[in-house]
């Protein structure tokens, strides 16, 4: 499965209210029914911020430049 776009989950909340089935949505977007589902349930909690997309995997660690240097 592809990571859908902002634009697509922003598309799939707007399809369902308006009376479009789940498997129809999900077929449209090349998803399954589970991910529409899942993509409806964050934006009843989070509204459109939690469509937004995020960082996935771990945050970048900034790793110390200092050398030690044998004298």
């Amino acid at each position: 499965m592809y990571k859908l776009s902002f634009e697509k989950r922003i598309w799939i909340v707007k399809q369902v209210p308006n009376g479009m089935p789940i498997n129809k949505v999900a077929l449209a977007q090349k998803v399954s029914r589970i991910t529409v589902y899942k993509i409806m349930e964050v934006h009843k909690e989070y509204s459109l911020d939690g469509l937004k997309d995020h960082k996935t995997g771990r945050s970048e660690t900034v790793l110390n430049q200092c050398w030690n240097h044998h004298s």
